[in-house]
């Protein structure tokens, strides 16, 4: 057989490509892409296939990727948890690429608004969410948005939608721990059936990755020689990570080459060399940052603020910020200088697939996340730079200064805060940025204040409450001329307003209570309502209701609810019934379904608020449950379930590999 042959013969197996990964690796990956992908597939996935195109030379399918791609096929939801440098991320792209050459979309989703904009009921999508909860350290705000769109999010989820989530393990464990504490960790599925711990490899997957580690960087012949007689070394090392072994074959083989042949203790030299860079990468990452220079240290840290990948000329602005025009140095070669070493450059030229235009964008990312924790720790060393970072820092280094799971286990706790002028500093610039702040901006500084709150000491408890209150006091001001229509931003000062005393004053509900009011009521009002496919205008009608109940009953009183409100009431339940007779276009069941329900527990809900009798409202939640049901079925149906796998037909009976099977893998490096 000739490569076409084989390439052809792989391509009649989808299920070969998805047990294999590494088939894709075997011809050029673009033209691949131009081959199989659909072209409009290709165009709306385009961002996570860049993040995924390094992966193929290197990728090993472990246990844990056969176990996530059996959940989330049977659960259409999987979580992959685990430590840093244990591959996670990789295993989520890899689950992602080989749907994405199987004609789905491959979707990167920051957050729940990337998914809802991106949704397509009629097309299959694979939504990848990495570090849902933070990168390296917990992210109040984050959880929040996710705990409030789960519910909808998991309604839409089926055998053509498939959301894929990493996260470390203790950042995961803190967010349930939120969501229990908010009521919301039931909308959560249970977490035996769609966490996969991704922290176990087995020896024979620890050599395979050595091995593909090894191949991919195109090693000279005396390196490859060192590589094949250190591989049961390095394979059996107990710290042994997918990272750290990247690490190992990009630079630290490169020291066992100085070591001479005659030399008489090389064996024992060679042992040492190789414990060392296995075991402690962080004393030589610590090295190599101690040695850059200050324009160099300052481009890192402006990183932090940056966010999840970083526009380099964001970047730019970022460290000016901080240090002038980047102490006098080109920006571009500071950039460079860092790559390989902390950062990853993402150049991304405008070119051509087909017809398709791909590019063009440039951006930055750190090299892997425990680079990241690497500079925040030495920053957190480091008085002097700390204070300078406080002192004009955006909202994500606000965040970073006082967050509470950072590091690889979740040992660090308030890392820029340790000194009464740390304190200091970061609440004056907490009262700069809400005064700057727009209203998402504002939600999410009080938002991280107050998470911060439940968790810190007493003493740090008091400074955090401070720094609340002084926000709030600048935010009501700012918001008492127009009065504020932002419910997320009003949630988030009730919330974080809790903890003050004297309690700060509210501010005013008058244009938001209007402004949602109207907005049911013209929902309501038309004989052509869509209540069942655009549910939220009733969804922040009653949000609003229960926060004003929780902290101010008082204005409902005053505008009269629920007697004054009994009209619009009638006209939303005359809306409901009349949908429930009406067809539901095809490509749209499965989202209607999900919307039905939660509108059968808005109804109910509100039925009570209103004091409605009770039987009445049973009837109606029993026809809406029994609706969304019908619905799903019918979902199920359209679908059907044609081309699904058995359940083992990626298993492949593995047995660990002894040393001889190990050297014997390596014998044609």
């Amino acid at each position: 057989m000739g490569g076409q042959d084989v390439c052809t013969l792989i391509d009649s197996h989808p299920t070969a490509k998805r047990a294999f990964p590494q088939l894709l690796s075997l011809r050029d990956f673009d033209v691949l892409l131009e081959e199989v992908v659909n072209r409009d597939v290709l165009e709306r996935s385009r961002s996570a296939v860049e993040e995924a195109r390094d992966l193929l030379p290197v990728f090993v399918p472990t246990k844990a990727y056969s176990k996530a791609f059996k959940v989330v096929r049977r659960h259409h939801f999987v979580v992959l948890e685990g430590p840093p440098e244990m591959g996670k991320t990789a295993i989520a792209r890899m689950l992602g690429l080989v749907q994405l050459f199987a004609g789905w979309d491959m979707i990167e989703c920051r957050a729940p608004d990337d998914f809802f904009k991106l949704y397509k009921s009629e097309r299959p999508q694979v939504f990848i969410a990495d570090d849902a909860f933070g990168h390296t350290e917990y992210e109040p705000a984050r959880v929040r948005a996710w705990e409030h769109d789960l519910p909808k999010i998991i309604g839409r989820l089926d055998r053509r939608h498939w959301l894929l989530w990493t996260s470390r393990r203790h950042i995961l464990e803190r967010a349930r721990r939120s969501m229990d504490l908010q009521g919301k960790a039931e909308n959560f599925p249970k977490p035996a059936e769609v966490v996969v711990d991704a922290s176990a490899l087995s020896i024979d997957e620890k050599a395979l990755v050595l091995y593909r580690h090894a191949r991919a960087a195109r090693l000279d012949s005396k390196l490859k020689a060192l590589v094949r007689e250190n591989a049961v070394l390095i394979v059996r090392q107990g710290a042994f990570t997918p990272e750290r072994i990247r690490r190992f074959v990009k630079a630290d083989v490169r020291t066992l080459s100085n070591i001479q042949p005659d030399d008489p203790n090389r064996t024992q030299i060679l042992y040492r060399l190789v414990n060392d860079a296995i075991q402690n990468p962080t004393k030589r990452m610590r090295s190599s940052y101690e040695a850059l220079r200050g324009p160099q240290k300052w481009l890192l840290i402006s990183l932090l603020e940056g966010g999840y990948g970083c526009r380099t000329e964001k970047l730019r602005t970022l460290c000016e910020k901080h240090v002038g025009q980047v102490a006098g140095e080109p920006f571009e070669r500071l950039v460079e200088e860092l790559s390989e070493g902390f950062l990853r450059i993402h150049h991304q030229d405008e070119r051509k697939i087909g017809e398709i235009k791909i590019g063009a964008y440039d951006w930055v990312s750190w090299i892997h996340p425990s680079y990241r924790d690497l500079v925040i720790e030495e920053l957190s060393s480091d008085p002097a730079l700390k204070l300078q970072f406080l002192r004009d820092t955006n909202l994500e280094g606000i965040k970073l200064a006082i967050s509470d799971t950072g590091g690889a286990a979740g040992g660090r706790k308030f890392p820029l805060t340790q000194s009464d002028s740390d304190w200091k500093t970061l609440i004056d610039r907490c009262v700069q940025l809400a005064a700057d702040a727009n209203e998402s901006e504002a939600a999410e500084l009080l938002d991280v204040l107050y998470s911060a709150h439940g968790v810190a000491s007493a003493e740090k408890s008091s400074r955090l409450a401070q720094a609340i209150s002084l926000a709030c006091e600048v935010l009501r001001q700012k918001w008492s001329p127009a009065g504020q229509t932002n419910l997320e931003a009003l949630r988030a000062y009730c919330q974080a307003g809790k903890v003050c005393d004297p309690l700060p004053a509210l501010p005013r509900f008058n244009e938001i209570w209007e402004l949602f009011l109207s907005r049911l009521e013209s929902d309501v009002g038309s004989t052509y309502s869509s209540l069942f496919l655009y549910p939220e205008t009733l969804d922040d009608w009653i949000e609003l209701i229960d926060l004003l109940i929780a902290n101010e009953p008082r204005f409902l009183s005053r505008v009269g609810f629920p007697e004054r409100h009994a009209e619009v009431i009638a006209h939303l339940f005359e809306c409901i019934e009349r949908e429930l007779r009406e067809d539901v276009d095809e490509v749209a069941l499965s989202e209607v379904a999900t919307n039905v329900r939660r509108i059968a527990d808005r109804v109910r809900r509100l039925s009570a608020l209103a004091g409605h009798e009770p039987g009445p409202v049973r009837t109606l939640v029993a026809q809406l449950h029994g609706h969304s049901d019908s619905l799903k079925d019918q979902a199920s149906e359209r679908d059907g379930d044609e081309g699904e796998p058995p359940d083992d037909d990626d298993d492949y009976g593995r047995t660990e590999y002894s040393n001889k099977d190990i050297e014997d893998l390596f014998s044609d490096l």
